[in-house]
């Protein structure tokens, strides 16, 4: 496994398990006694240090896929977050996004639709399944899930 597909793949691990430790947000309390508290600051400790150094992870795989491939420095590449429907990986997670979404707009509009954890559930999983999409879609993805004879991998193009 090259080391852009190992960067992407931490990075995406890391942005899991920030977009998922909201989970624990009905359960921790700063106005709790000192446990809750401690959990309280561990939660948001991890929140941030997942999604800073997943991004941080991002961006030095972009940097070396541009290191790597000269050719594409140059030519212009649209941001993940404005592509649709890329890849195969990214039909699958657009879908799933855009079903979050529409969820999520029903967690707003009707609070009594779902129960406390399930709204907890669904507004972590938008968070990431927003995320995923613009990775997904992005070009440092797409070619760290290519081989060089053009040929699909996991998540590659169609």
């Amino acid at each position: 496994m090259n080391k852009i597909k190992k960067l992407q793949i931490a990075a995406i691990i890391l942005i899991f398990v920030s977009s998922y430790i909201l989970m624990l947000a009905p359960v921790v309390s700063f106005d709790g006694d000192g446990f809750q508290k401690i959990m309280s600051y561990c939660t948001g400790g991890i929140f941030w240090f997942g999604l800073i150094s997943g991004y941080v992870l991002f961006i030095i795989a972009g940097k070396l896929r541009k290191k790597i491939k000269n050719s594409e420095k140059d030519s212009f590449h649209r941001p993940g977050i404005i592509v649709f429907f890329s890849s195969r990986a990214a039909l699958i997670v657009d879908v799933l996004c855009i079903i979050s979404i529409v969820m999520f707009i029903i967690c707003i509009f009707n609070k009594s639709a779902f129960a406390e954890m399930l709204e907890y559930f669904i507004i972590s999983t938008t968070i990431f399944l927003v995320q995923m999409h613009a990775v997904i879609n992005g070009i440092n993805f797409r070619s760290a899930f290519i081989n060089v004879s053009g040929k699909k991998n996991r998540g590659g193009n169609k």
